[in-house]
């Protein structure tokens, strides 16, 4: 770790985001920011109460995220420079988001994406500052669980991720087990050990989970995108 610091947007309540554990276990500095006043609250009684971090408690902000206002909000919290790690989970304008961040310098970016879109399709919504998720059921029921599959209309495909990872100065180095959570990392940090990945080869999911996925990328293409 260059810096042990830990920046997320969208960190929910901060139980289960990608920065409790660093921050609740390992000591870790973070500056976390959610659009839900209610989630900051919560998250700050959380966090403040907890493990090590009792003493210096991470600074949790309430503010809505645009392409316009992130860097705005990392200088004015005195987050610049270098960071260990960037996560961006905003179920929206994610990828513009961290296209226009150029006031911090991550080592590893951790990426929500839809993955709904499979490797063959560089695309994201259309950049809104006002831009709100849809979530739509599916016209079927899955036997599983006796509810409607559910898709999203939110964030861009994995492809459109890596090509911008790539101007950025990013690889493509795996992504979480459900296939929802890009890693990227410094193109010149340790290739050796973590090699760059095609984005097709992370979509090895059960056949029911891509007939799921294929579903509702056929669903999505209703919706507006924007190739990049």
């Amino acid at each position: 770790a260059r810096t042990r610091r830990i920046v997320e947007f969208g960190a929910g309540d901060g139980t289960e985001c990608n920065a409790a554990n660093l921050i609740l276990n390992h000591g870790w500095d973070a500056f976390l920011v959610d659009g839900d006043a209610a989630n900051v609250e919560l998250g700050r009684s959380f966090l403040s109460t907890r493990s090590i971090r009792r003493i210096l408690p991470p600074h949790f902000v309430q503010s809505w995220v645009t392409r316009e206002n992130v860097n705005t909000l990392l200088v004015d919290n005195g987050v610049t420079g270098q960071v260990d790690i960037l996560s961006i989970d905003l179920a929206g304008i994610d990828y513009w988001v961290w296209d226009a961040i150029d006031v911090i310098d991550p080592a590893i970016v951790i990426m929500e994406f839809n993955a709904s879109w499979l490797a063959d399709a560089s695309v994201t919504v259309p950049y809104r500052a006002d831009f709100a998720a849809q979530w739509i059921e599916l016209d079927r029921i899955d036997p599983r669980t006796g509810t409607p599959p559910i898709v999203s209309y939110h964030g861009a495909s994995l492809p459109a991720l890596v090509r911008l990872g790539r101007r950025k100065g990013y690889r493509l180095i795996g992504t979480n087990a459900l296939g929802f959570n890009a890693f990227f990392v410094k193109a010149e940090l340790r290739p050796e050990l973590f090699p760059e990945v095609a984005a097709e080869d992370c979509f090895d999911h059960p056949p029911a989970w891509l007939h799921h996925l294929t579903e509702g990328q056929e669903l999505l293409k209703q919706f507006a995108w924007e190739s990049v």
